[in-house]
């Protein structure tokens, strides 16, 4: 069962970049196919589990698209096995502009590692700040010591 879902996963996953690498849009797709690709679409029907399996995979173009794409309340994990430290400008954008998404971050920095969780409706963006680091991030949405 757990390979079946792993497998799933990867498909999906597949599925997800091949869209956005050659340009897909949803009209287009379903107009081809009856049924439209959307990451939210694939990423709101998955359990629990296969979204584990699948958040640390995301590239940041993906969540990005992700968070744009939200039409119902959607949590968007990044694990710490996504190596992801620091959100970039245009994230933040895309997070302020859709009160649907939370944001749940585990990273490592400085040996440790914390948890920070953006809620949905109170992310803040600046046209000023490319980068929001991880304590500024600890600091703006309260963070904990996970490990």
């Amino acid at each position: 069962m757990k390979k079946t879902k792993a497998l799933i996963s990867a498909l999906l996953t597949l599925a997800m970049c091949i869209a956005l690498c050659i340009g897909i849009n949803q009209s287009s797709a379903k107009a081809a196919t009856g049924w439209t690709l959307s990451p939210n679409d694939f990423y709101v029907k998955m359990t629990p589990e296969e979204r584990s399996a699948f958040d640390y995979q995301l590239t940041n173009v993906e969540r990005i698209e992700l968070i744009k794409a939200a039409k119902e309340a959607v949590t968007v994990k990044i694990p710490k096995k996504a190596e992801v430290t620091t959100l970039d400008k245009y994230f933040m954008k895309a997070l302020a502009n859709n009160p649907l998404v939370t944001v749940d971050l585990t990273f490592e920095y400085d040996g440790k590692t914390y948890n920070v969780v953006i809620p949905a409706g109170k992310a803040e963006y600046s046209e000023d700040i490319d980068y929001y680091g991880p304590m500024y991030l600890v600091g703006k949405y309260g963070g904990t010591v996970v490990e």
